[in-house]
């Protein structure tokens, strides 16, 4: 049956039914109803007796050119409609060149294909726990040419349990204090064409986000293209990205001006595939000094970062752009970059660790006959990383790797980076791989600590007597002077000057021992025998 409303006017209404029926202007159940709403106008309708507008099994809805304004019900929702088997019977419900504003949640009800285009969500104000428009689960959608203008909200603007198509979307000044704005949850997720501004996620510290993106058990996707996200703020990673397994893609797009409690884009998922392409990453800052990186990665990630620009993003903790926390299980390729300006603790840009010691044993296993592992590797063509800043440590790249596994590094400049104690340009917390970079880039040079040249660094490694002993013997009377000199080295055999006095607490001491003792009553002693380095050296002289 065919329900037409054209060119309609409701303002004030209540449910009316002789028969309690469970609707203010529709009730259909089980009739497979098309219901058409035209040109018409909703507003001043405040429903107290806990139902909704629409109330459907089955119906086809098509709402075209109609505005409802300030319309709300005790029930929760405007419609609930479920439509079971819609691909069996073509049902769907269909929102066109319409506006909501100053309303409750809009849709309840199961497995929808819903269809909104040319409309616009706005002065939207949520404080229960529903979702603003819709809870449906496993429903699709598909939003083209719409806005989400001055909505604050305690929940999600969009139900998570169901697969969601955005193209062509502005988001402006909304804030949520709950888990995220955009929810998807074991369904896949696609972007394109969106801008977001003024958003501002206020739930629980480091459990709230713009979007959650939970791929669940099964892999799902995750798509972001031509997106510009600016001039926001989240009180938890903004984009966050967990599950078992999952394919992201970010490309042609543009995220600056954001400020979050931990980092931008966060990726912990078990398994993830990540490319990253043609991203403009700019002035974003995470204040979270116990989370790592802009970017982060963790886990097994195949990860791709090409063409893609970095300025002046800025970390209280970590790598100022990229951080990965589990080096060991993830592959990286990174070509055709531009990192410039951007500032951490260590790792003014790039900040890898791999802390999975406890698979040392099984690792030397599977690789005892082969020289690499395969399947880990990091690739880095064509990069260029200048003018950034480590307060401590690698001013553009810190490295700290466990095991061996397979880098190319090729045609990169690192160039005009700075850190505060060592390594100015790449610094290496260990010696293995140490010469992972040295002399494998392009270009690395004019790379300082403190306006003192240092392009690479590692820890201080080893410990070189200086004096000359003839035939390593020395011969002494007592109270006789002996004068020892003593120079610290990195890993790079390069003088660890530690003009910052890092290292202050690293002290020397020279122990005599008797190795043929002749005489059981004499005693020996040395004093003057322990030193601290000072620009690398040492020296006893008593």
């Amino acid at each position: 049956m065919y329900n037409n409303i054209m060119k309609g006017y409701f303002s004030g209404i209540e449910n009316y039914s002789e028969n309690d029926e469970s609707t203010v202007v529709v009730s259909s159940l089980n009739s497979y109803d098309d219901v058409i709403i035209k040109n018409s106008i909703f507003e001043n309708i405040i429903e107290t007796n806990f139902k909704p507008f629409i109330f459907s099994d089955f119906m086809r809805l098509e709402i075209e050119n109609t505005t409802f304004s300030n319309c709300y019900s005790s029930y929760g929702y405007l419609f609930e409609i479920t439509n079971s088997n819609t691909e069996a019977y073509d049902r769907k419900i269909s929102i066109k060149d319409s506006s909501f504003n100053y309303i409750c949640s809009v849709f309840h009800g199961n497995e929808n294909r819903f269809i909104i285009s040319n409309s616009l969500f706005s002065n939207i104000l949520k404080i229960n726990s529903l979702p603003s428009l819709s809870d449906s689960k496993y429903s699709t959608f598909d939003i083209s040419d719409t806005t989400f203008d001055d909505i604050i909200l305690s929940s999600e603007l969009f139900g998570e349990e169901s697969q969601y198509t955005l193209n062509n979307i502005i988001l402006n000044n909304i804030r949520i204090n709950s888990k995220a704005i955009i929810y998807s949850f074991c369904t896949n997720l696609y972007i394109n064409n969106l801008e977001a501004k003024n958003i501002k996620c206020i739930g629980d510290s480091g459990d709230t986000s713009f979007i959650l993106f939970d791929s669940g058990e099964a892999e799902n996707s995750f798509e972001i293209k031509n997106v510009i996200i600016k001039d926001s703020v989240s009180n938890g990673s903004f984009i966050k990205i967990i599950g078992n397994s999952n394919i992201v893609n970010i490309s042609n797009s543009t995220v600056s001006n954001i400020k979050s409690y931990g980092p931008i884009i966060d990726n912990t998922s078990i398994k993830s595939k990540v490319t990253i392409e043609n991203l403009n990453f700019n002035n974003n800052f995470n204040s979270n000094k116990f989370e790592c990186g802009n970017i982060h990665f963790k886990n097994d990630v195949n990860l791709s970062v090409l063409n893609s620009n970095f300025t002046s993003n800025q970390c209280k903790s970590n790598g100022g752009v990229i951080c990965f926390d589990d080096i060991s299980k993830i592959n990286a390729n990174l070509t055709s970059n531009v990192f410039q300006k951007n500032k951490a603790t260590n790792g003014g840009t790039i900040y890898l660790i791999d802390k999975v010691i406890e698979n040392k044993v099984k690792m030397k296993n599977e690789n005892e006959n082969t020289n690499i592992n395969t399947d880990h590797n990091v690739y880095m063509n064509n990069n260029t990383l200048k003018y950034n800043k480590a307060d401590n440590f690698g001013g553009a790249i810190y490295y700290e790797l466990n095991h061996e596994y397979s880098f190319k590094i090729e045609n990169n400049e690192v160039l005009f980076n700075e850190a505060g104690i060592l390594g100015g340009g790449v610094y290496s917390a260990n010696s293995l791989n140490k010469f992972l970079f040295k002399g494998r880039v392009y270009q690395i040079r004019n790379n300082t600590v403190n306006s003192y040249l240092n392009n690479f660094s590692t820890k201080p490694s080893y410990i070189k007597l200086n004096t000359e002993i003839p035939n390593n013997t020395i011969n002494l009377i007592t109270g006789e002077y002996l004068s020892l000199h003593f120079t610290i080295y990195d890993g790079y055999n390069t003088v660890v000057e530690d003009i910052t006095r890092y290292f202050s607490s690293l002290t020397l001491k020279i122990v005599l021992e008797e190795t043929n003792k002749t005489n059981e009553d004499a005693i020996y002693a040395l004093k003057g025998n322990t030193g601290t380095f000072t620009k690398g050296i040492t020296s006893m002289c008593k």
